[in-house]
């Protein structure tokens, strides 16, 4: 069984009949896997198609639906990367915050000399029509912001720097 956070809810995850059983507080979702291409994962969850963006990037999965961002460890043999284990903070996780799209900063939620935990949103970012927050990788300090709500971002622009505890 994994643990995942997405949006705020906390979820388990475990091998179900035909794919998967996903559990979130008290209601138990049957998921099945329809194609991965690409960085594209489709599935159906209780008869619905649903499409998610999925990038591994060292020791962490970000995972857009909707909209919304999340990003959570990955266990011991879910990546190649070297690194912390599932729930500790990798070399990956410090450093500069950069944008993976081009798009416009909405809302800053952190300022410089903050404290933050593992997946708290940092900012929220709009990039093609969607809103995509923007989370910490592991309990981090803040050591600069480089943007404000209503700037113009480009890929790979550094948004927010990072330094460890």
């Amino acid at each position: 069984m994994s643990r995942l956070i997405f949006d705020g809810q906390e979820a388990e995850v475990s091998p179900g009949p035909g794919g998967y059983a996903v559990r979130v507080g008290d209601r138990e979702y049957s998921v099945r896997l329809l194609a991965w291409d690409e960085g594209l994962i489709t599935f159906e969850v209780e008869g619905r198609v649903v499409s998610a963006a999925v990038e591994v990037r060292g020791r962490k999965a970000e995972v857009v639906i909707g909209g919304f961002m999340t990003a959570f460890p990955l266990e011991d043999g879910e990546s190649a990367g070297a690194g912390a284990g599932a729930g500790g903070a990798g070399a990956g996780d410090f450093g500069p915050v950069r944008a993976e799209l081009p798009g416009r900063v909405l809302e800053v939620r952190v300022s410089e000399g903050d404290s933050v935990e593992a997946g708290q949103v940092l900012l929220v970012a709009e990039a093609m029509k969607m809103e995509h927050a923007v989370r910490a990788a592991a309990p981090a300090r803040v050591g600069r912001v480089y943007v404000e709500a209503g700037a113009q971002i480009t890929e790979g622009e550094v948004l927010i720097e990072l330094l460890p505890l």
